[in-house]
């Protein structure tokens, strides 16, 4: 069951803008628009996980912060779809590991590609590091947000991939 948005954010980087949305738990949604305009314009609501938020991805985009402690709402997904998310925030900023290891790490060693698939509905870019998730033989794998911007979230972090 999704939680009801309460607040939204923007915040301004590289590739357009990122759109903060916040329920009354925690972030629920952080998405790439190319545009301001792309999302109705912020909510003059205040809200705290809302206002942390915007306040942590700049401080990420200017490579001031490595690591995030506002609070995650992810009641969106699935059971399958909540496990992976969560695993996928224990991959440290500067680190990359293939599918197989957030599989593993789920007890789901086979299932690589349900994991992209889940990985591929994160509601939560960066919050939730899918970008840090990649092929094991080689290769990005994919992303909602596009190759350029996981290109552009793996080099800020300073992994260079061949």
């Amino acid at each position: 069951m999704s939680s009801e948005i309460k607040a939204v954010r923007s915040v301004a980087w590289a590739l357009g803008w990122l759109r903060i949305a916040a329920s009354d738990h925690g972030i629920c949604r952080v998405a790439l628009q190319a545009e301001e305009a792309a999302w109705e314009g912020e909510s003059p609501v205040a809200n705290t996980f809302a206002d942390e938020a915007r306040r942590q991805l700049s401080e990420y985009l200017c490579g001031n912060r490595r690591e995030f402690t506002v609070p995650l709402d992810i009641s969106a997904g699935s059971a399958f779809q909540q496990t992976v998310w969560l695993a996928t925030t224990g991959v440290s900023f500067g680190e990359h590991v293939p599918y197989s290891t957030i599989a593993a790490e789920v007890c789901a060693p086979q299932a690589c590609r349900a994991v992209g698939q889940a990985l591929k509905r994160n509601p939560m870019l960066i919050l939730i590091p899918c970008h840090r998730v990649v092929r094991l033989r080689g290769g990005l794998g994919g992303f909602r947000a596009g190759e350029e911007a996981k290109l552009w979230l793996l080099r800020h972090e300073g992994i260079i991939l061949l």
